[in-house]
């Protein structure tokens, strides 16, 4: 499997295709900007178009959108979602380090990757991002050794400095581990725009957040 479809052609467009499999992706903005659903909305479009294959996500944040994977994939079809839900930092390590022996070729979703970093970070930030980065050099070799697609979401914090806005937590280590790097941005009422960061040049597409996931939006 070379690229995870979104779903959503706009974005696959975007994507040249889909999120690429042997790499990270990472994905974020603000709450309410579709992260979650856009990695749940690939996640059920793999499953359904693919009978005999599973996938991963770690719902590290406790939001799993159950209700809309079950309208976009059906509950059978769910049977081959395998979860885990880590309560602490150290226990997402854990993960990490299982997953270059457990996959193959599999798509993973990390959601997010910096939640239970975030908490660890406000008792000791050197420690914490050490172990971040051990993470993400066990989550880099599960994608390249199987093949996998691994969606990274992340948090977000606000840049002081003019012109303002906001940035990845962590930003510096998602982007050096990161191959693809999608940033999502409110604009107006239902409407959100997503933007290819990296690789280079920026592309950008426009889309409205409904029940059934991820549709067109009117410029």
């Amino acid at each position: 499997m070379r690229r995870l479809s979104t779903g959503f052609a706009p974005l696959d467009q975007m994507l040249d295709g889909g999120f690429p499999a042997g790499s990270l992706t990472l994905i974020y903005g603000e709450a309410g900007s579709g992260k979650t659903i856009i990695a749940a909305s690939a996640i059920a479009q793999y499953l359904a178009s693919n009978p005999e294959g599973k996938a991963y996500y770690i719902d590290a944040d406790g939001k799993l959108p159950i209700d809309l994977l079950l309208d976009l994939a059906g509950e059978e079809t769910l049977r081959r979602l395998y979860i885990w839900r880590p309560q602490s930092f150290w226990e997402q390590t854990l993960i990490a380090e299982r997953l270059p022996d457990l996959v193959h070729g599999e798509p993973i979703v990390f959601d997010s990757i910096t939640g239970l970093y975030r908490l660890e970070a406000a008792e000791g930030a050197f420690r914490a991002s050490k172990e971040l980065n051990h993470q993400l050099g066990f989550l880099a070799e599960a994608a390249r050794r199987g093949g996998s697609p691994i969606l990274l979401l992340g948090q977000v914090h606000s840049i002081l400095e003019p012109p303002g806005g906001v940035e990845p937590v962590a930003d510096r280590l998602l982007r050096y581990w990161c191959s693809t790097i999608l940033r999502l941005e409110r604009v107006r009422d239902a409407i959100r725009r997503a933007v290819r960061e990296k690789p280079k040049p920026e592309r950008s597409c426009l889309y409205r957040i409904g029940q059934g996931g991820l549709m067109e939006a009117d410029r």
